[in-house]
């Protein structure tokens, strides 16, 4: 029974020491949109990752066209899927659900993103539990620990 218990334990740590460190906001880039310097939320309470945009439109099915952040210029990707999303007011929204690459720490990672209007919220990114889990580990005492 004893060593059981060691060899679960161990394997624990081994795991914790293996996640990166990250705070409850983070600075992060955008490289498919070129925008570095840029503020998300890490949102463990939330499963997908949230990006804001001012215009959605669905193009034929399997394309969506978004214009994210404040970027004066409109890109197209792929729909990954569409999803709905229970927003923390309660309201049930239908998300288009696209790839994209974002670095944090000078380390780049791909990332799903659901496309969404956040103008009204104070973080216009958020980072969600289906990004974070087995890369990082969330401190919430600490804010910004990477760029």
């Amino acid at each position: 029974m004893f060593k059981i218990f060691f060899i679960i334990l161990f394997s624990f740590q081994t795991v914790l020491f293996s996640l990166e460190i990250i705070g409850n906001f983070e600075t992060i880039t955008l490289n498919d949109f070129n925008a570095s310097n840029v503020e998300a939320k890490i949102d463990t309470g939330a499963i997908y990752s949230a990006l804001h945009c001012s215009y959605i439109k669905e193009v034929n099915g399997t394309i969506v066209e978004f214009s994210p952040l404040i970027l004066n210029q409109v890109f197209q990707k792929k729909i990954i899927k569409i999803v709905n999303i229970k927003s923390s007011n309660g309201q049930i929204e239908q998300r288009f659900i696209i790839d994209s690459i974002i670095t944090i720490n000078n380390r780049s990672y791909p990332i799903l993103f659901s496309l969404t209007k956040r103008d009204k919220m104070q973080y216009k990114i958020l980072i969600g539990t289906d990004f974070l889990k087995n890369r990082f580990l969330v401190d919430v005492g600490k804010q910004i620990l990477k760029d």
